[in-house]
């Protein structure tokens, strides 16, 4: 330990609330983990009032609106942004497995189709389906 008032740099442990004790890497899935229940096209398509172009019976168990977080079973929301839009990156999400898409107009992606109007606004609940609206059962805090 150096001596005080000295400029030597002194190495210190994190503090235990540190960021880099807790936190975990984005895997596309969230932290903490949310269980996901399988979850059919055609129920997730309903619920945002969407078309299905293609087989309603394919099930996903995740969803993301990365393409680089896009898989198996991960149905791939594209959004519209300032400088990207999401459709243009339909194809890597396919590439990468994904079984369906939500887009705002059709697509060639060979894929399950969920046809939405805005599909920003389609996202929070599709992803509350496919996780069992984990808000149900969580409890909440006000400070």
């Amino acid at each position: 330990m150096p001596r005080r008032g000295s400029t030597e740099p002194v190495e210190r442990p994190p503090h235990r609330s540190s960021p880099r004790l807790w936190s975990r890497p984005s895997t596309g899935l969230g932290w903490p983990p949310m269980v996901s229940i399988g979850r059919s096209v055609a129920d997730l398509a309903s619920l945002v009032g969407g078309e299905v172009l293609g087989s309603g019976r394919t099930l996903v168990s995740g969803i993301t609106h990365d393409s680089r977080q896009a898989g198996p079973g991960v149905l791939f929301v594209a959004i519209e942004g300032a400088t990207a839009d999401g459709h243009s990156f339909v194809p890597d999400a396919v590439a990468a497995g994904s079984p369906a898409v939500c887009v705002e107009h059709p697509t060639d992606s060979g894929v399950v189709e969920i046809l939405v109007a805005n599909t920003r606004a389609s996202l929070g609940p599709l992803a509350a389906a496919v996780y069992d609206y984990p808000s149900r059962t969580m409890d909440i805090v006000g400070v």
